[in-house]
């Protein structure tokens, strides 16, 4: 029997989430909360069904990475033998040209 994968935040998924919940805190303290328990509750998903994202295509490297989508963002992740890492954490409002995944 095959041990559940684990998630992992990376340090700049952390740091674009912590921006954005900053964020809407100063403006929208309540929508701020609903934002975060539905993104945790979505990455959640990810332990039972890995594959729930779609590829992005438009991330490098390409056809490695994969996202969900949350309203206007995007949560970036690419699997492990043994985790889900969560990459980024971005507000699809953005210049995508600024996007930048990593390796």
């Amino acid at each position: 029997m095959s041990r559940p994968l684990r998630i992992k935040w990376s340090k700049k998924a952390n740091r674009d989430l912590d921006r954005v919940v900053g964020y809407l805190m100063e403006r929208n303290p309540d929508s701020a909360d609903r934002l975060v328990v539905e993104v945790f509750e979505r990455v959640d998903l990810l332990v039972q069904h890995p594959e729930l994202g779609a590829v992005a295509h438009d991330a490098d490297p390409k056809g490695r990475v994969r996202h969900l989508v949350i309203g206007p963002f995007r949560v970036f992740y690419w699997l492990k033998e043994d985790r889900i890492e969560i990459v980024r954490f971005w507000d699809a409002r953005q210049d995508p040209r600024t996007l930048s995944i990593g390796k």
